[in-house]
This record gives C-alpha cells, structure tokens and sequence, in this order.
C-alpha cells in the first residue's frame, strides 16, 4: 500500500470513528425521544407528515442538482466553482419551494386531506434552509472534516428531538415534526457554516460547472428513480387508503431504516472521497470487497434480531394502538442487509466515478419493485412491505451482477462474503424466536426481550467465530482500529 492510500485509510478509520460515535450517540437519545413523540401525535398525524413528504423530498434531491457528490469526487474545485455551485443551488431551491407551493391545493384535493394544503406551504420554505447549508457540508465532507461533521450531527439531532417532543407535549399535532424539522436544519446550517474558514461567496460564474454538469445529471437521474422507488409505497397507500392506514406503515418504515439511514450517511460522507482518491481498480475492488464484508458480517445479525425482537419490542415500547407496526417492520429489516450491503456498494461507485452505473441501477429496482407493490396495495400496508420484502432479493441480485461486470469479475466474488453470515444470522435469529416461543407465558416482555437480544448476539458471535474466522477476525480488527484514532 503506498503512502497515500495509507494516508487516505487513516483518514478514512478517524472519520467513521467520529461519525459513528456521533450517530450512535445521536440514535440512542433519538430513539428515545421518537418513543416520546410517538406516544404522544396519532398515526394520522404520521401519515399526513409522510404524504407532505413525497413533495419535500422529491424537492430535497433535486435542490443540488446532483452536485453535492460529484463536487466532493471532484480533484480539483475552484472558489469560482464553489461560487457558482452556492448560487446555483440557491436558485434551485428557490424555484422548487415556488412549486411546491403552487401544487399545495391540487394535492390536497388529489389525497383527499385539505391540512395537506397548509403543511406543504410552510414546508416550501424549508428547501431554500436547506440550500444554505450545501456549500460547507460538501467542503467540509472533501477535506475530511469528520470530527466538525460528528460532532454537528450529534447537536442537531438532538436539538431537533427535543424541539418535537416539547412541541408534540404543547399540543401542536403534525406541526411539531414540521417546525422541529425547521428548527434542527437551522441550527445545523449555522454550525456548518461556523466550521468552515475560508466561506467562499456566491457568484454567477455558471460556466465553471460545466465540467461537473455531465456527473450532476446521472445523478439527477438517480434521484429521480430512487425517488420512485421510496415513495411509491406510500403514494399508493396515502391515495387508497388514507393517512390511517399510512401512519403506522410510515413509521416502522422509518424506524426499520433508521440503522441503515445512519450508517449510509457516515459511509457515504467517508467512502466517496476515499475511494476518489484510489485511482487504482485494483485498490478500488479491494476496498469494495472489504465494504461488502464488513457490511455483512454486521448487518444481518444486526436487522434480523430486529425482525424477530419486533414482536414484543414494539408493542411495549409504542402502545397497543401501534401494533399494526409489527408486519411492515418485520419485512422491512428481513430485507435491510441486502439494502445496506446495496447501499454501500452505490457510494463506492460514485466515489469511483462510475455513476451512470448507479442510475442503471435504479432504474433496474424501479422495474422489478413496481408490479409487486401494485399488488401488495390491495391488501393494505401489510401487504405493501411483503411487497418490498419479495421484490427486492431479486433486485440485490441483478444489481450485484451489473456491478461485477463494472470491475471485470465473475458475481460470486461478491456474493460469496454474504454466504455465511447469512447462515449465522439465519441461526442466530431461529434461536431468538425460540426463545420467545418459550419463555412467552413465564416472564415479563422486557426479560423476554432481553433474553432474545442476549442469546442471539451470542450464538451469533460464536457461530460466525467458528464458521467464518476470516471475516470475524477482519471485522473485529477493522472496529479496533477504527477505536483507536
């Protein structure tokens, strides 16, 4: 390994240390404060949120114009450029909060729910807050800034739960998840901007991004099917059978995918400018193998325990009223390994400059995901997340063996680090559910649960031990290094 991949290897062990720790930190009060807030608004408040959503994020993915991960892939980036891209963001954000607001009435009346018109008014205004903070972010993302990114997380992650639950405890419905969502992007725009030291200032030099614009637009693309892809679940449901039924499918979508949304964002933010700086396919393929089996090794112990936990976990936690939670969580993280595994491989490819590749990607998963939501939909919310739950082993699949051509490699090179902790998850989670089966009429929910969660780590460690000491012992000394920066 030379000098400088080793040097961008350190770099790379400091920033998931100081990511991680700053979202595990962040999860853990999150957590908290969401049971809170979850006790406290109605599923129909969750489900007005999420409707409002498909407006706002849609927005959110297209406010950079692809930018954000070409410009920190980029080598060499202007002030001119910096500039260009500040304003260029600015306007996009702009223009789109303008639209968002003039479809607010239409929608309304298309869901059927006229507080749609009100939320999505206010929510306009949230796209310009964001656009401010675009700039610093991917400034301080390129030069490697973890610490200042962990620790802005951390502060305003927890400041936005809070704001939620004290504005949820005052009685504001659906409007605590929207201003707390205003008062968190605020207080993080002002953080980054604060952690920067040189601020470059806004032109309208719009040529000098001529050079990124071609990557911006694949980008584009990809946002565009990936936007499909996230919401056409709950377009589906919100249109045939109204926030009720959309509420609690809402909110165990968003805590199944809380682990995988946190754990994207810090690889995310560490794996584009690493692997930027690998120019070399062969440390590039190494890396992505390494990715691959660490993900693994980690992700499916980690989801299918919580498949299996859910049936007891999430009744106690949010109340009798949320149980129809149980079955879309369930299905939800019997799928995420594959998701983050999917996940990770799609950051390293933009890292590597092959985007286009990813667009191919999601369009591929838009195709396969499509005709079993469609039919899922007829029986409600459950049968949207079985939907998921079939649909997407077979995209993971086909994705992977596209992306195996990309680096000149037979697919089982990149199937074969899955194959046992699979088996191991698989065990691991069988003993859990036998645990509950036992112990249902004997103990208390949280002893029951604590068993579960102890009894299936274990095995799991030891199993993974015994079948696959390789990818123990590599994951094992990955998280010690990463320990010691």
């Amino acid at each position: 390994m030379t000098d400088g991949n080793a040097g961008q290897t350190e770099k790379a062990l400091r920033g998931l240390r100081h990511l991680g720790i700053a979202q595990l930190l962040t999860q853990i009060v999150t957590w908290a404060l969401t049971a809170i807030t979850v006790h406290i608004l109605t599923p129909r408040d969750y489900g007005l949120i999420a409707t409002a959503g498909m407006f706002t994020i849609f927005a959110q993915m297209l406010v950079d114009g692809g930018l954000t991960e070409v410009l920190v892939s980029y080598r060499e980036l202007s002030i001119d450029m910096q500039g260009a891209a500040i304003t260029a963001v600015f306007l996009i954000a702009s223009f789109l909060g303008t639209a968002i607001f003039s479809v607010a009435p239409l929608a309304a009346n298309f869901f059927h729910s006229h507080p749609l018109t009100e939320i999505l008014d206010v929510s306009a205004l949230y796209l310009p807050l964001t656009a401010l903070g675009f700039a610093p972010g991917v400034l301080l993302t390129k030069q490697m800034q973890f610490k200042h990114l962990g620790r802005i997380q951390l502060i305003t992650g927890i400041f936005q739960g809070v704001s939620t639950v004290a504005l949820a405890y005052a009685g504001e419905a659906y409007w605590a998840l929207i201003i707390g969502n205003f008062l968190g992007m605020g207080l993080r725009v002002f953080l980054l901007w604060h952690a920067v030291d040189q601020r470059p200032r806004p032109n309208f030099r719009f040529r000098e991004l001529r050079p990124v614009l071609r990557n911006g637009s694949h980008m584009i693309g990809q946002r565009f099917s990936y936007f499909g892809l996230d919401n056409l679940d709950v377009f589906l449901l919100s249109r045939y059978w109204g926030a009720s039924e959309l509420g609690p499918y809402s909110v165990a979508r968003t805590l199944a995918h809380t682990a995988l949304d946190k754990i994207s964002r810090v690889t995310r933010q560490v794996s584009v400018p690493t692997f930027a700086a690998k120019p070399d396919t062969s440390d590039q393929l190494r890396g992505l193998l390494t990715v691959i089996s660490v993900a693994a090794t980690v992700s499916f112990p980690l989801f299918w325990i919580m498949a299996v936990s859910s049936q007891i976990a999430l009744p106690m936690i949010f109340g009798t009223r949320w149980l129809n939670m149980v079955v879309p969580f369930s299905a939800f993280a019997a799928i995420l390994p594959f998701r983050t595994i999917y996940t990770l491989m799609g950051s390293s490819l933009v890292g590597t400059g092959r985007v286009s590749l990813t667009f191919k990607n999601s369009l591929t998963w838009l195709g396969i995901l499509t005709p079993f939501l469609a039919i899922g939909v007829t029986q409600g919310a459950e049968g949207v997340a079985l939907g998921w739950a079939a649909a997407f082993p077979i995209v993971f699949y086909v994705t992977t063996r596209r992306i195996a051509r990309a680096f000149s490699i037979e697919p089982a090179e990149l199937l074969n680090p899955l194959l046992k902790p699979i088996i191991c998850a698989a065990l691991s989670a069988s003993a859990a559910e036998f645990a509950l089966l036992s112990l249902a009429h004997h103990l208390s929910s949280s002893l029951i649960l604590t068993c579960q969660c102890t009894l299936a780590s274990l095995s799991y460690l030891a199993l993974l031990r015994l079948l696959s000491q390789t990818q123990f012992k590599q994951t094992l000394s990955l998280m010690r290094r990463i320990a010691q920066r």
